[in-house]
Order: structure tokens, then sequence, then C-alpha cells
């Protein structure tokens, strides 16, 4: 993970199911406080979105014209799906505005989604949840297809955050 911040947040994280045995092992959550995070002081770029029901198609057509004025193609649909369903997220349980930004690394990018509704994202165990139906499933999926991952909240700001690489 890269390391870059500046503020302190109190966090909640969630790392990655590729560093890890099972999906089971997302639900251990740990409340650490910490003065750095992934998502970089300034970004790349910064959009806010409108909010409603057109802000994740819209989301998503800024991530895939980014992706390709950068060159990274190839990350296109796990970035898109992750943007889409951390600003629908968002507006479902969020309060604008809605900002999505994105940044460059040295091989691949970031996403980060801001809300102001003062909740925070839920990571379940979909294979024990019984009651799982069609929604509830974004923050499992971009578990699932990023690189890293978390979210931070301060005040009443909430911060999702994801990191792609290229394949090596």
């Amino acid at each position: 993970m890269a390391i870059r911040s500046h503020f302190a947040t109190e966090w909640m994280g969630f790392g990655c199911a590729r560093d890890r045995p099972s999906l089971a092992a997302a639900l251990v959550v740990r409340k650490v406080v910490f003065t750095m995070s992934s998502v970089p002081p300034h970004p790349d770029h910064r959009w806010e979105l409108e909010y409603g029901p057109a802000a994740a198609a819209r989301a998503r057509d800024l991530a895939r014209k980014t992706l390709a004025n950068w060159g990274l193609t190839e990350l296109c649909d796990d970035v898109t799906l992750a943007v889409s369903e951390l600003v629908a997220n968002a507006i479902l349980h969020g309060r604008p505005p809605v900002t999505l930004a994105m940044w460059r690394e040295p091989y691949g990018c970031g996403i980060v989604v801001v809300d102001h509704g003062g909740g925070f994202p839920r990571l379940r165990d979909l294979r024990l949840d019984e009651h799982a139906g069609e929604s509830g499933r974004g923050m499992a999926l971009v578990n699932e297809i990023a690189d890293d991952f978390g979210a931070c909240r301060r005040s009443a700001i909430c911060r999702v955050w994801a990191t792609f690489h290229r394949a090596p």
C-alpha cells in the first residue's frame, strides 16, 4: 500500500481479499488511529458528481476516459465496476456532495469516493448472510477486484478508496 497523507483520521480498514486466505477474514475489522492513508492529498483528477441516479453512470464515464488518457485501458473493467459500486453506495447511503477522485500510480491508479452522510460501509461475508439479496454485495465485490481497498471516516465525511495495479 502506498503511504500518503496530510490528515489524521479514525480508520476502519478492510485490507484486500487477495492478501487473505478467505473472505471470512475480511470481517475482522480493527479500529486504529492512523495519520496516513492510501489517498493522496492532491489527486490528479477530482469531480463533484450530481447527486442522483445518473451519478454512477457519469462516474463510470469519467473513469473510463481518464484511464484511456493514462494508457491504462487494461484496468478499465475493474476500475469502472468499483467506481460504479462506490458511487451508488454514496448516493444510496450518503449525502451530497459526492465526489470522485482518481490518481495515477507508477503501476496503476487509485480511486476515492467521498460523501458527507456520516455512515460507514460494511463488508459482509455473503456466504454467511442468508438475507443477502440483490443489494449489499458492492463492498465485497470491490474487495475482490481491487489490489488494495479501505475506508475512513472523519466527522460526517466518509472516504472509500481502492487501488488497481497492472498485471506484472
